[in-house]
């Protein structure tokens, strides 16, 4: 599956208004500037006109040919795992709200790929997705249960989101990656944690089994066992 390599498109060229702002960050797809007054921009691509404004995804300012300007974050969710102890309260929020993000997400017609804990930032105690510098737009009939680009399908999306989901509900970082180089044959995991006894953990199973056909299905469970917890 083809991924971005080369960043250089991203910098900052002569007449960029941008040209002089200070580098705060620099990721797989882009490089980010610190603009100040809790803004920043973003030299990436563009998916932010699919997908509007969202709660769930991160408020974007401005949009231009140099950049987008988007809300300045506290931080990601891996180091807010690795900074803060544990939060219960957190937990049920954050899961549900991702759940519900990439159900709006797909909805768009949208397919993120990059899942990661690093790209999913921290404003005011809420989880804003903001990196969609390998994210694959659909067109807009698109059916998303059996909807296949580059070998990226739903259910990959959805094994990926799971284990973000187990990384806040076990409160400790996973990482997984798919189209890692560790497995070049794109071949499904044979393995996975034993979830019995941690929140959600039925949920995580399925998301591994391939057992949802969408983020509708993934919702409706995890408000089923919400409502008996």
């Amino acid at each position: 599956m083809p991924r971005p390599s080369d960043d250089s498109q991203y910098f900052p060229i002569s007449h960029d208004p941008y040209i002089d702002l200070p580098v705060i960050g620099i990721g797989m797809t882009g490089v980010i500037l610190l603009i100040g007054e809790g803004r920043v921009v973003k030299k990436a691509k563009q998916y932010f006109k699919r997908l509007g404004n969202y709660q769930g995804i991160i408020s974007c300012f401005q949009t231009s040919q140099y950049g987008i300007q988007l809300a300045l974050a506290e931080g990601d969710l891996a180091s807010y795992l690795e900074t803060y102890p544990e939060r219960e309260d957190l937990k049920i929020k954050w899961i549900l709200s991702l759940i519900e993000t990439f159900l709006y997400v797909h909805s768009c017609r949208v397919f993120v790929d990059d899942i990661a804990l690093r790209n999913i930032l921290i404003i005011d105690k809420q989880l804003e997705l903001a990196d969609f510098g390998q994210s694959i737009l659909l067109p807009p009939n698109t059916e998303i249960s059996s909807a296949n680009e580059n070998d990226l399908t739903v259910q990959i999306e959805v094994l990926h989101l799971a284990w973000i989901l187990y990384s806040i509900a076990s409160w400790h970082i996973h990482k997984y990656y798919f189209f890692s180089p560790d497995n070049p044959n794109f071949c499904w995991p044979s393995s996975f944690p034993n979830v019995d006894a941690v929140l959600y953990g039925k949920i995580f199973k399925k998301c591994w089994n391939r057992e949802y056909a969408s983020m509708d299905h993934v919702k409706d469970d995890a408000y089923q066992l919400l409502a008996g917890h």
